[in-house]
């Protein structure tokens, strides 16, 4: 692999804090919300993904509120919205013998109805949240380019060990590109320095709380718990 822009963001990340794939995922998604509110609202391959997937993530919702985007996000929503309606005025009940008295069993609610079960799925994401699904392949790159240099020339090993780290699912995923022995021990090296110095710190942070030690200073230790986090479950989308 050739060295690209994404070497230099992946370099620079990894000197912002926090899992640096986490950050340009998450800048991933800024940019992809921002190039559909602003350029790709009325395509219609993207109206159609984005009925199929029906509507955003959660998490991804929450981020198109923003300047300037009431417009865009009235379209969007209201294609999701007729998708979801028509779906709705051609629902029909599935009822069965014995439907009536299986619904009376202790925990059959907590099945589901069968009577319901085909518009449930019909109702449900047929695809997935298309600023996901741009946000995981960015990931994987980004991923993919911090194995490929992590050593040799312009390696980026000791800007790895100055860093947070990945976070446990990036590093769980970041393994998968590996291909060679000496790449593995010096990832699994450094994420090992990394996860044990935030240890130390931790330790540190619950014996500065023991009321024999309160009157010390707070020193690095007094975030790690939020880094800590971050490390176990990954930076906020």
């Amino acid at each position: 692999m050739s060295k690209y822009l994404g070497y230099f963001e992946v370099k620079e990340a990894l000197s912002n804090g926090g899992c640096p794939v986490c950050q340009l995922e998450a800048q991933t998604a800024d940019t992809a919300i921002d190039t559909l509110l602003w350029e790709s609202v009325n395509d219609v391959p993207t109206r159609h993904r984005l009925n199929a997937a029906r509507g955003y993530c959660r998490p991804h919702a929450e981020k198109m509120v923003r300047n300037g985007a009431a417009l865009g996000v009235s379209i969007l929503m209201g294609g999701v919205l007729r998708t979801v309606s028509e779906i709705l005025s051609n629902a029909t009940f599935h009822g069965s013998p014995g439907l009536a008295m299986r619904q009376k069993l202790p925990g059959f609610n907590h099945r589901g109805s069968p009577a319901t079960a085909a518009l449930v799925k019909t109702l449900s994401p047929q695809t997935e949240c298309p600023v996901c699904a741009l946000q995981y392949a960015a990931g994987a790159r980004y991923l993919q380019t911090l194995i490929e240099f992590f050593i040799g020339e312009d390696a980026l090993v000791n800007d790895y060990r100055r860093s947070d780290g990945l976070c446990l699912p990036h590093f769980q995923q970041a393994l998968g590109f590996i291909t060679d022995e000496a790449t593995f021990n010096a990832l699994i090296d450094a994420q090992l320095h990394i996860w044990q110095q935030l240890i130390q710190q931790l330790d540190e942070f619950v014996r500065k709380n023991d009321y024999r030690f309160q009157s010390e200073k707070t020193g690095q230790e007094g975030d790690a718990w939020q880094r800590a986090l971050v490390a176990v479950s990954g930076n906020r989308l």
